[in-house]
């Protein structure tokens, strides 16, 4: 009898839109048992927590992930020929304004250039406002 590896892909991660999708290529035949942990911990499926599969593509999808998202996942796949695992981390961080822009007054009708510098991961959405 012949048999193919396990896993044939390392885990990937994206990131768009506050979700965070895991990818891993699992052999489905025969059908293995999947794991996905969180620094070694189980993690539960929630409304915001979801493992779904495609083929033989297993995505651990988080849906508006928050910094208590960040850590160390596994995904961990075992049948009858054996088992394998994928591990990644993200680490989220909150968006922060870097500096802010100066004071400014300007004459009806001139053009205006403001900047100022942020950070967070994922990239954070910038909205400017203008008030008075």
């Amino acid at each position: 009898m012949h048999h193919h590896s396990l896993c044939s892909h390392i885990l990937r991660v994206s990131t768009k839109d506050r979700k965070i999708k895991f990818t891993c290529e699992i052999a489905r035949e025969p059908a293995p048992e999947i794991e996905c942990l969180k620094d070694n911990i189980m993690v539960s499926m929630t409304s915001n927590r979801k493992l779904s599969c495609s083929k033989n593509v297993y995505t651990l999808e988080i849906i508006e992930a928050t910094v208590a998202d960040s850590g160390k996942y596994t995904i961990k796949a075992k049948n009858k020929y054996g088992q394998c695992s994928g591990t990644s981390s993200i680490n989220i961080t909150t968006p922060k304004i870097e500096s802010l822009p100066e004071d400014i007054s300007i004459e009806p009708r001139k053009t205006l250039s403001v900047s100022c510098a942020f950070s967070g991961h994922p990239t954070p959405e910038i909205e400017w406002v203008c008030s008075g």
